[in-house]
């Protein structure tokens, strides 16, 4: 399995990782604490279309720019804290089924068992009984064109560093937007998948193909997709 932690400081924070997460859990920063998410991975499942474009909708579909690709399967569990008070997911497990915790420290919410995750194997059809929530969702992008897709796991003026959405320079990501080259690299450097697959594709339609796929393989690393799905 695949223990992840991630700690949002802020309502600006939070709001751009986990959908609806302010709504929940946003009274924590009311304290001065931080919320903090243990996650536990044990698999995904995912529709076999990696691609959607806006002329393969049928229906009622204005409006939507996502649509669900995969979600990530395990045990998660979020509490409320001081800054600094977890290190590892396994301390937001073990606070949540009694570990050491001090007076400021609140379960907010959970699904499943890190002890159950713990069973899984390599291979196996189904995750164990107790470890099969769904933690996050991997988004994508509907295409408006037949062009290469770049796919953003961030809102524009957010970045993804160090595993979560943080606030950019608003005029550096407006400048990537608009294609310039410096900005874009610039939003690379700080690891945000967007500013590296903008840069890729400015590099290919430039013909510059060696660097256009180093570009689009940092965007490819940093891709994970940081939408929490907590119910």
């Amino acid at each position: 399995d695949h223990l992840d932690l991630r700690e949002y400081n802020n309502e600006i924070e939070l709001q751009a990782n986990v959908p609806g997460g302010v709504v929940k859990f946003g009274a924590s920063f009311s304290r001065a604490q931080s919320v903090y998410i243990g996650a536990a991975l044990v698999g995904i499942q995912q529709v076999p279309r990696g691609e959607l474009r806006r002329s393969d909708l049928r229906g009622n579909c204005e409006g939507a720019t996502h649509f669900v690709r995969g979600a990530y399967i395990g045990a998660f569990a979020v509490r409320s804290a001081s800054s600094g008070s977890y290190a590892t997911a396994m301390d937001v497990f073990a606070a949540s089924v009694g570990g050491s915790k001090t007076k400021d420290e609140e379960l907010l919410r959970e699904s499943g068992s890190l002890d159950a995750c713990k069973m899984a194997k390599l291979g196996d059809a189904q995750a164990p009984v107790g470890c099969s929530s769904v933690v996050s969702l991997e988004l994508r992008e509907i295409s408006e064109s037949e062009g290469p897709t770049v796919h953003r796991q961030c809102k524009v003026g957010f970045g993804f560093v160090n595993g979560k959405c943080v606030p950019v320079e608003s005029s550096t990501a407006r400048a990537c937007e608009e294609g310039q080259m410096h900005a874009c690299d610039e939003l690379c450097e700080l690891g945000d998948s967007r500013g590296c697959g903008q840069l890729g594709l400015i590099l290919e339609i430039n013909k510059d193909h060696p660097e256009a796929l180093a570009a689009y393989e940092k965007a490819s690393v940093h891709r994970r997709i940081p939408c929490l799905y907590i119910r």
